[in-house]
């Protein structure tokens, strides 16, 4: 344990002032205080989670560290941190701003009695995801059409969608390709193609994908001696004829 002298020095024109002197391992420490406390322990940046997010900004980050006390601003880069809550004295959370461009920024945390720390780096805006082609581009409203999309920043995908339906039989072939079927039930016309990832935000084609109902009404039609059946436009099927031996089903 250190050994701790304390005495008062003369009176000044200017202030009176306390010398605390710490006597530990041999060594002396004088600290200069108004009057009354040492010098209060410094504000520290230890870590930020997640490390990433888009450049559009809104990821959710958690900030720990030491000393979160009066914390003032909490900077990602040169801009303030969204929603900014103080959870404790070793955490504060809220939302990425948007930002420039890509990669890395400084996380600085800056307090009213504890000054300022900067985690350098800490933080790295990716790239955001983009959809540039899909291919076959067209398909039948029953789906099961394989497609291939490419683009750019096909990292940690978490979904892709036709019209609002998600792709099936995703397989994520490269950062710049994935594959998959095209889901089916989907209405006649122009869909939008989505891709989801989770550190590189959200990439929309608008209207990639043309639901065809053409391609549906050229579905094999079954004509029998007794009996035919018809695929409509819309997917539904028909049949009518003799059905003594359930020909065309027992519906």
């Amino acid at each position: 344990m250190p050994t701790l002298l304390a005495g008062r020095a003369p009176a000044s024109s200017w202030s009176r002032m306390l010398a605390l002197v710490s006597l530990c391992a041999g060594a002396t420490t004088v600290f200069s205080c108004g009057e009354s406390t040492p010098p209060l322990p410094p504000v520290t940046v230890t870590v930020v989670s997640p490390a990433e997010g888009v450049v559009t900004g809104g990821t959710t980050i958690t900030v720990t560290g030491t000393n979160f006390i009066g914390v003032t601003r909490v900077a990602i880069g040169d801009r303030s941190l969204g929603d900014q809550v103080t959870v404790s004295a070793t955490q504060v959370t809220g939302t990425t701003p948007s930002a420039t461009g890509p990669g890395p920024v400084d996380v600085t945390v800056h307090t009213g009695s504890h000054g300022s720390s900067t985690c350098a780096g800490c933080f790295t805006y990716n790239p955001t995801v983009t959809i540039t082609a899909v291919s076959p581009d067209t398909g039948t409203v029953a789906g099961g059409t394989p497609v291939t999309i490419t683009g750019t920043d096909f990292i940690d995908v978490t979904d892709v969608t036709v019209g609002g339906t998600s792709l099936a039989d995703r397989v994520v072939v490269s950062a710049t390709e994935l594959t998959g079927t095209v889901p089916g039930g989907m209405s006649t016309g122009a869909a939008d193609v989505i891709v989801t990832t989770e550190a590189h935000g959200t990439g929309t084609c608008a209207a990639c994908f043309t639901f065809d109902p053409l391609a549906m009404v050229a579905q094999p039609l079954a004509v029998g001696a007794r009996h035919s059946c018809v695929l409509s436009g819309g997917g539904a099927g028909s049949c009518w004829g003799l059905n003594s031996q359930g020909q065309i089903g027992d519906g």
